[in-house]
């Protein structure tokens, strides 16, 4: 419900029995609460007023926020039964969320409004300008760590599946929620301690702004996180400091320390049994005693016969990556991408599940394939942490996965 309060713009009070000399629209601009701190979350009001007779409120130029960073919240919709000194108005309000990017005193300059009668050339009002006191955060009692988070804030993390084997991966995601200025926040598992265990491959972080009343923010960050041992693993409880700017002081949003049971690695034997070939019967009761020739062929054979397995084997792992890899939303999809280049390169190229692609990419002698498989590495890579360099593709990956496996 709007407040009927005089506006800015609308001078001296209204005569009821001045009918049509009543303003035509009324504007008045506030900010809630009037003062805070960088970051903290404030709400830009403007409250419009129009005669039943004004067909039309416009903007004659969009509103703007130096200092702020502005986001749009939903306001009210036009509401009738306003009465201002006696004449009924139609009521609208329009808002948006302000985040103060310094301190000091912030001038939000006055709305310019067009507004259109029935009858009458188009009549121009505007609000005047808002003036917000932002406030230095103190020095006292800031905790390590702290990014310059604002408001209220809570952290939780999880990890799907919480039970593996040893050689597989988990999903591990730590959302941020709250009303504050979350696009500053750091990644939690980012240097956290107790993670030595782990071996992290992060996407993009998220961001989700969900306007209402106020605005709220979600920030995710994703890893898939690959154990290096077997046995419980516990993740500690993940700490984010922030600013309560009611309770005007520091405090320290904590996670739930987080449990992986990890088993033993799968069998490496299954996919090499599943590809040798079935050793042919023989009668050791007429064995004759091989020429010397004869041990220079079953050598070679014996060669040949490790070289397929060997083709054979490489086919079932790359199968396997492939099939692991499966579909996943377009926020993880590079970081999935690379972590399969990296684990079908690593039979051919020691260290690719770790090693930096550069240092990959300085290796000498290797083959068209596995070049090939670097090079595109590197470009997954550049795509997950470089917002203009282009996605991707998941057919070429599978592709060259494919081919190392030959």
């Amino acid at each position: 419900m709007l407040a009927a309060l005089p506006l800015a713009g609308s001078g001296a009070s209204v005569d009821p029995a001045a009918g049509d000399a009543a303003p035509a629209c009324l504007a008045r601009a506030q900010v809630v609460p009037p003062e805070g701190f960088p970051g903290q979350q404030l709400v830009w009001r403007l409250e419009i007023l129009r005669r039943p007779d004004t067909t039309g409120v416009d903007w004659l130029e969009p509103p703007s926020f130096p200092g702020f960073r502005a986001e749009w919240l939903p306001g009210q919709p036009d509401l009738g039964g306003v009465r201002l000194d006696g004449v009924e108005y139609i009521g609208r309000v329009e808002e948006r969320a302000l985040f103060p990017e310094r301190s000091g005193e912030l001038v939000i300059a006055g709305a310019g409004l067009r507004c259109t009668v029935s009858s009458g050339p188009p009549l121009e009002v505007r609000a005047t300008p808002t003036r917000v006191r932002v406030m230095a955060l103190p020095e006292e009692g800031r905790p390590p760590g702290f990014s310059g988070l604002v408001g209220a804030l809570g952290v939780e993390v999880a990890a799907r599946p919480s039970q593996l084997a040893l050689g597989g991966s988990t999903r591990l995601e730590v959302t941020l929620r709250g009303d504050t200025n979350l696009w500053d926040a750091r990644d939690p598992l980012a240097g956290a301690p107790g993670l030595e265990d782990l071996e992290l491959f992060p996407a993009r972080p998220r961001l989700e702004l969900e306007p209402g009343i106020q605005l709220s923010v979600r920030r995710r960050f994703v890893h898939d996180a690959v154990p290096r041992r077997e046995g419980r693993q516990v993740i500690p409880a993940l700490r984010v400091p922030y600013f309560d700017p009611g309770q005007r002081r520091y405090e320290v949003a904590t996670s739930r320390a987080l449990v992986l049971e990890v088993g033993p690695r799968a069998p490496a034997r299954s996919a090499h049994d599943a590809a040798r070939p079935p050793e042919p019967e023989t009668d050791r009761r007429a064995t004759p005693r091989a020429p010397g020739w004869w041990a220079l062929g079953a050598l070679a054979a014996a060669g040949l016969l490790g070289w397929v397995w060997r083709r054979r084997a490489r086919r079932t792992r790359s199968a396997a990556i492939l099939a692991e890899l499966g579909p996943c939303d377009g926020a993880d999809e590079a970081a999935r991408l690379a972590r399969a280049l990296r684990l079908a390169l690593e039979p051919r190229l020691s260290g690719a599940r770790s090693a930096a692609v550069e240092e990959l990419q300085a290796r000498p002698g290797a083959d068209p394939a596995v070049g090939r498989a670097v090079a595109l590495l590197a470009r997954v890579e550049r795509s997950r942490f470089d917002p203009h360099a282009p996605p991707v593709q998941r057919a070429d990956v599978a592709l060259a996965i494919q081919d190392l496996g030959r």
